[in-house]
This record gives C-alpha cells, structure tokens and sequence, in this order.
C-alpha cells in the first residue's frame, strides 16, 4: 500500500514538473514595462514581419490617437531604422524601404547606425554611400535625408568633434550632400533638443556657435542653428536683435530661427497663427525670411506640402511671397524622381 502511494506521489510530482516545464514561462513582466518599451517591442515585431514601412505606417496610426506618442516620433522612427539594419545584417540597403515619416527618422536612424557599425571609415566608400544604399532611382528626398543622416551620424562617431565630421561632409558628391551634411551637424553641436535626443553626445552644448570664425563653406548651416541658442540665452525678441547683427548672413539666421519657431509651437499643439505673431517679433522686413523657415519645416516634417501650404495662405501679405517661394523650392525636390 505505502509502495503504491509513494508510485502515486512520484507520478503526480513528474506530472507536475512536466506541466510546469512545457508551459512558456513569461520571462518580461510587461505590465510593469514603460509604454515606450512597449510601443518599441510592437514596432519592432512590425519590422520583422513586414519590414520598416510597416513599422512606420503603424507608428502613424498610434500617433494620430496619442499626441504624447507622436511629439517622440522621430525617436521612434529611429529605432525602426537601427533594428531594420540589424534585422538585415547590417546591410545598408534596407534603407530603401524607409519613408519619410517623422521628420525622417527611419532614414537617418539607420545611417548613424550603419556609420558606428563600421570598423573604419573609408572616405571613398563613404561619398558613395548615399548612391549605394538609396539606389539609383530613389527619390531626391532620399538622398537628401541620407547626407542629412550622414552629418548626425559623423557627429556621433566622432564624439562631437564637430570639424572632424564637416571635414567627412566636405568628401560627398554635389554641393547639396555636402549642405545636407553640414546641417546636420550643425543641427547636433546646437543641442540635442529638438534634433536628436535620444542620443547623448560627449560635448556640452555651446553658448555660442561663433559662426563669423568658421571657414566660409560652413557658415550658412552655422548660421541656421545659432538662432535657437539665442532664443536658448534671452527669449524670441532678443534672438532676432542679434541675428540682425549677422551681417550677410541675417537672413539665413531667421530662416533657422523660422524653423525652430514652427518646431517648437506645434511641438506644444500651436497654429499658424502663433508662428506668424512669434516671426513678428523680428523686423518687419524679415518676416518672409522667418516663415520661409516655417514652411520648411513643416514640409520636411513628413515631406508633405500641405501644413506649409496653409501657413502661406494664411501669412501677411509682406511675408507671404518668400513663404510660397520656399514652398516651390521643396515641392521641385519632391517632384525630383
């Protein structure tokens, strides 16, 4: 009887085992992971099943209901980009199924990726790259947003070593790579905000990009991203007083300022009409310099002409001219095939 019972015992506690060991044991509790763990852990199962493109038109989806999520759109679209390249065995064509989207994230997410994963960087190899991963009948907008990924990923690679990355920049083919190039990083030795964030750069960001001391092939993208420094150091108005100062290049510091005023209001659910009394700060002469710089950005938040197309209908007659100008110059780069 006792042999028995102990027969009974032993087959029930094997049983158990069995069962415990057969059944998937959660490793992740995931009610307790952050939902940005959680919205990347879905993207990137989207990545896997159908690739980038998927990944980012589910992104949008969960943007349009959630503003929070979509103000980190660009974050996101970057890890599409980095696990897409991973995903593909670091092969840098996979860039090809990226889009747009989110300020272009996916683009330039995979080319910083792509450039730190590189034992050394070959120069040749490098002026190339644009060309290699995009493909030779990949739109203008893709090209542009690669050489444009190409400076933040040089900046990260270089360790803020910012002339060391412009050097790089200097090697690509046609003069708009290289401008490409050469803002973004200038956008990153600006500051992280409102560039890429997500990342941590070794150098403290600058009171001053001291633009006038830079060679001069360097001084328009320079003069673009000081603007935001100035509005960093003494609000909006005192930010214009000193691009007013900037000599030949007073334009081009509104045109960035316009970009960062149109990043920043819609940023925190502003309209046109905030951007169009904030570029109003500046001299009533530059007013179309600075919504130049407005309708640029919210072009190239999507490459979409729409949201920049009613900030012009909707812009003072003394600015409005330069406002549908920089419309037209963005629209022949999306016409460009």
């Amino acid at each position: 009887m006792l042999a028995s019972a102990l027969l009974v015992l032993t087959a029930v506690a094997v049983w158990q085992n069995w069962r415990a060991t057969s059944i998937p044991q959660a490793t992740v509790d995931w009610s307790a992971l952050p939902r940005r763990d959680l919205v990347t852990a879905a993207l990137y199962l989207d990545v896997q099943e159908g690739g980038p493109r998927l990944a980012l038109t589910h992104l949008a989806s969960l943007a349009l209901r959630d503003t929070a999520l979509n103000a980190h759109g660009h974050a996101y679209a970057h890890e599409i980009g980095r696990y897409a390249l991973a995903r593909h065995g670091w092969d840098p064509r996979v860039y090809a199924e990226c889009t747009p989207q989110f300020e272009a994230g996916c683009y330039h997410g995979l080319v910083e990726a792509y450039l730190n994963h590189l034992p050394k960087l070959d120069e040749a190899a490098l002026g190339a790259l644009c060309n290699h991963i995009s493909g030779s009948v990949a739109p203008e907008v893709a090209r542009r947003e690669c050489a444009h990924g190409l400076g933040h990923g040089l900046w990260f690679r270089f360790h803020g070593q910012y002339t060391e990355a412009l050097s790089k920049c200097d090697g690509l083919t046609g003069s708009a790579a290289q401008g490409e190039c050469r803002d973004g990083v200038f956008m990153q030795r600006a500051g992280a905000e409102g560039a890429h964030s997500h990342h941590n750069s070794s150098e403290v960001v600058p009171a001053t990009l001291n633009c006038p001391q830079e060679p001069v092939r360097y001084r328009t993208a320079c003069w673009q991203y000081q603007g935001r420094l100035f509005v960093r150091a003494g609000g909006y108005h005192k930010a214009f007083t000193q691009c007013d100062a900037a000599a030949e290049y007073v334009t081009v510091c509104y045109w960035g300022l316009g970009k960062w005023i149109a990043d920043q209001v819609r940023g925190a659910g502003g309209g046109n009409e905030q951007i169009i009394r904030v570029c109003g700060e500046g001299q009533p002469h530059m007013l179309g310099a600075c919504l130049a710089g407005a309708a640029e950005n919210l072009v190239d938040e999507n490459w979409t002409t729409g949201p920049a197309e009613r900030l012009c209908s909707v812009s003072p007659d003394r600015g409005k001219a330069a406002c549908y100008a920089k419309l037209a110059e963005r629209r022949a780069i999306l016409a460009h095939q």
